[in-house]
């Protein structure tokens, strides 16, 4: 869980921008676990979380998962990949897990 943990601590730090979250009504259920299991294959390729990875990953998928969604809104894609890069390592990985935050959840809201 230590590989898992530092890529959803990675993930939430490079999202902490200062956003205000609006409650928007929900057209599907947003599916926060497909994130946590994308990221983390993402980011360790090769590697598979156990449901109770994914489950210690949620809360903070969560939370980075509702800012990039709230990001998005006010910024341009581009630069909520950037500021995923910074603590990802590699943009490529970072528009990636972006692109499963934009599928799974955000388009859901």
């Amino acid at each position: 869980m230590g590989v898992l943990g530092a890529a959803a601590v990675a993930i939430t730090l490079a999202l902490t921008l200062s956003s205000s979250s609006g409650a928007a009504p929900q057209h599907a259920a947003p599916d926060y676990e497909a994130v946590a299991r994308d990221s983390a294959a993402i980011v360790f390729p090769g590697s598979s979380a156990s449901k109770d990875d994914i489950q210690d990953l949620l809360p903070s998928t969560r939370r980075a998962t509702d800012t990039a969604c709230d990001n998005l809104k006010h910024m341009s894609r581009d630069e909520v990949v950037s500021y995923t890069t910074v603590n990802v390592g590699d943009r490529t990985k970072a528009d990636r897990i972006v692109d499963s935050m934009e599928r799974n959840v955000c388009s859901r809201k």
